[in-house]
């Protein structure tokens, strides 16, 4: 359910959804096919490598017995073995941030992904860095969905020269376009 929750509206309407559910409302359509996943092994290959992973799977089994009884709505849901489990161990180091190289940093400020604290948390560590904060953006990615960040991330592509202070950008509605349409607004045509 990670894509429900790009954006406030998707996940507010799949809360609504979770409640009506365990309140023991159906809309008569019977169950709903699951929805077709893409390839998830770059996401697993990310996150089983930040922390290491519980490979007993009594461990799981006691935080899914914890977790639905703690969280009667979304239950246990999120407590189950990953592949994370029998993954190993990553096959290289952390990456080691430095500051060789000047940093933009861009995130909106709903992304439910990668949450903006985390982003705040990455400009404080990375000295020097600026970062630009789409003000009610959503979503995962920033890059073709506001022209102002926009402006300040093809400047630093350009140049390599970061903006000289952080900046803060509003978000358009309707404003969300595809890298097409950039290339030909961008051309003028």
């Amino acid at each position: 359910m990670r894509t429900e929750f790009y954006t406030v509206r998707t996940g507010a309407e799949r809360v609504v959804k979770l409640k009506e559910a365990a309140g023991g409302r159906v809309d008569g359509q019977g169950p709903a096919e699951p929805p077709t996943e893409p390839d998830t092994s770059p996401t697993w290959a990310v996150v089983c490598g930040d922390a290491p992973w519980p490979s007993d799977p009594g461990t799981y089994r006691e935080d899914s017995v914890r977790d639905a009884a703690k969280y009667p709505l979304y239950g246990d849901f999120a407590a189950g073995v990953t592949p994370c489990a029998f993954w190993g161990k990553p096959v290289e180091p952390a990456t080691e941030v430095n500051n060789t190289v000047p940093a933009l940093i861009t995130q909106n400020e709903w992304d439910s992904q990668t949450p903006l604290a985390g982003a705040r948390g990455l400009h404080r560590a990375m000295k020097g860095s600026r970062m630009v904060t789409v003000d009610g953006g959503e979503g995962h990615g920033v890059y073709g969905t506001n022209r102002c960040a926009e402006a300040a991330t093809h400047s630093y592509l350009a140049t390599g020269e970061l903006p000289a202070a952080d900046a803060t950008c509003r978000a358009t509605p309707g404003e969300r376009r595809t890298p097409s349409l950039l290339v030909t607004a961008d051309r003028g045509t």
